[in-house]
């Protein structure tokens, strides 16, 4: 069933557009924001985005189209686009509860999504949020160039892993090869997108990484990121992020762990080159995402919910 159109005779009718996506975005959430507020302004359209805290310093290079804001603008109405949220609290809950009565389009390609818009666009076989913008322009006859191509390849490569993961598909190769016969500068593109490390992220890795260890026979790998290490380095938040892609190219690991603690318990991060449903493994711990690639929220500390996490994953992996 053809869920764009509809959402397309909606947009058609709007000219003021919110876009947000979830909490601590990453490069799909962002590049997904940035290439649909490019698209509709390219449109004609005109609005914002929301991001309630700022963007990671390693996304500072990206261009939008439109004003970025920390809140619900309440001079307007706008239309309300929400991108890479399986369900609507992903976007924060206190900003959920300002949201639920509105009429949202909801756009998505999680497993689970629990279709809660109004209008919901959502297709777990598409790699990324970012192939859908780019499916939509399309469909508008908007040329993947520019300021558009850049954010919407961006999208793709961070939830396809630079096109190694299995969710990359024909059409994911043919989009990105039309980003690139239009022009995008991949060399330009790679000099700003990754030479965005700090220091105190190299020293965090390096310290969390002297401390891997091997559980269930070395199929579960586990790395952490303390409070303490977090001290101790400088490091932010943000700087924990690619700590799970080490473990996982340990030789025998089936599934790769990261844990973190942050001020409401551990942030899990679960990794897999496919062998079992890492998003399976993460619903059964309250959290989602994708077979390959998934996380959550445990409220516990951090030797609590290593070994919930380990047991819940032995059991797939036995």
């Amino acid at each position: 069933m053809d869920r764009l159109s509809p959402i397309l005779e909606h947009w058609q009718k709007k000219d003021f557009f919110l876009l947000l996506a979830h909490v601590n975005p990453d490069g799909d959430a962002l590049g997904s924001l940035c290439g649909l507020a490019h698209l509709l302004d390219i449109w004609g359209k005109k609005g914002n985005i929301l991001v309630p805290d700022r963007i990671p310093d390693r996304f500072s290079w990206l261009e939008s189209p439109w004003p970025l804001i920390s809140s619900i603008p309440s001079d307007v109405d706008p239309c309300v686009v929400v991108l890479d949220c399986a369900d609507l609290d992903r976007v924060g809950h206190e900003l959920a509860g300002k949201l639920e009565n509105r009429y949202l389009v909801n756009i998505d390609h999680h497993t689970g999504n629990t279709h809660f818009g109004t209008l919901n666009w959502v297709d777990p076989a598409l790699s990324s949020v970012g192939e859908m913008i780019a499916l939509t322009a399309r469909k508008l006859g908007i040329p993947l160039r520019n300021s558009l191509a850049e954010a919407l390849y961006l999208a793709i490569m961070a939830d396809t892993g630079s096109l190694s993961y299995s969710n990359t598909t024909p059409q994911t190769l043919d989009i990105v090869s039309e980003i690139l016969t239009l022009g995008l500068d991949v060399n330009s593109f790679q000099a700003r997108a990754q030479r965005q490390g700090r220091l105190e992220k190299l020293h965090l890795h390096g310290r969390a990484m002297q401390d891997v260890t091997l559980r269930a026979g070395g199929k579960i790998g586990i790395i952490r990121a303390t409070q303490e290490m977090m001290e101790q380095t400088g490091a932010a938040q943000e700087d924990c992020d690619g700590l799970v892609d080490y473990v996982r190219t340990l030789r025998g690991v089936v599934v790769a762990v990261s844990l973190r603690e942050v001020p409401d318990g551990i942030k899990f991060s679960l990794r897999t080159w496919g062998e079992v449903n890492v998003q399976a493994i993460a619903a059964d711990l309250g959290g989602g995402g994708h077979p390959n690639a998934a996380g959550g929220l445990i409220d516990s500390d951090l030797a609590g919910a290593e070994e919930q996490i380990v047991k819940t994953i032995t059991a797939y992996v036995d």
